[in-house]
């Protein structure tokens, strides 16, 4: 999408994705995640669960490595910060993701960034 953006002639503010939820900042360890998904230890036990995996969905690992090869890519530059995972809903998609100096949340233009569907009270 961001080659077809560019391909006719837009700029790219801002390239990435939405997630579930909110960036969770709890430590959580392979050991201690089962009991955020609500898994029983007779489910876990039956050795179909990787831990490591289930940890990188909530300690936001995954996104992270998503985007890191997006920049890759195509050449969008990471926020100095890193991402923020703030709550956005689609429609207001357009008002936050812009730079800081044009009333956004953004670092600056050409950047990455992941929003949360869902702000920390769990509203959209």
């Amino acid at each position: 999408m961001v080659d077809w953006a560019r391909t006719i002639g837009l700029e790219v503010i801002c390239a990435g994705r939405e997630r579930a939820t909110s960036r969770n900042t709890v430590i959580r360890t392979p050991e201690t995640v089962w009991k955020y998904f609500g898994f029983t230890e007779e489910q876990v036990s039956t050795g179909h669960f990787n831990a490591q995996m289930y940890n990188s969905f909530l300690d936001s690992t995954k996104s992270s490595i998503e985007m890191c090869a997006l920049s890759n890519a195509t050449g969008l530059v990471p926020q100095k910060s890193g991402l923020q995972f703030p709550p956005v809903s689609p429609k207001d998609l357009p008002r936050v993701l812009k730079p800081k100096a044009a009333g956004g949340l953004l670092e600056h233009s050409g950047t990455v960034e992941i929003v949360a569907s869902e702000n920390r009270t769990a509203r959209r």
